[in-house]
């Protein structure tokens, strides 16, 4: 069994998911950060910090090729999961309560 744990002290986990193909762990947090972890040695692949608040749900499309983060922010952003595999660099949407606007300094 793995234990994946939020990498900020004091900050709770808010929801897990296993990624697509069941190869990665996905998981949000109280410290605004999306972390994607390896499902077989636990190891962390990626941390998305696009959040200004903490992150309550995490969800995928149904064909896995999007992930969507919502926040106490008042955004929700939507994500692909096949740029996590090959770049550091994620790209993003963020739903704003009144516009749809880029990601920026990810």
């Amino acid at each position: 069994m793995r234990e994946i744990e939020a990498q900020t002290p004091n900050a709770k986990l808010t929801q897990a998911l296993w990624g697509p193909l069941n190869k990665a762990i996905y998981s949000v947090s109280e410290d605004c950060s999306t972390y994607v972890h390896d499902s077989e040695t636990g190891e962390l692949l990626h941390r998305i910090s696009d959040h200004q608040g903490p992150i309550n749900s995490l969800s995928f499309s149904p064909d896995e090729v999007f992930f969507l983060t919502c926040s106490d922010d008042r955004t929700a952003k939507v994500s692909l999961t096949s740029l996590l595999s090959v770049s550091s660099n994620l790209s993003c949407l963020a739903l704003r309560h009144t516009h749809l606007q880029e990601c920026e300094d990810l």
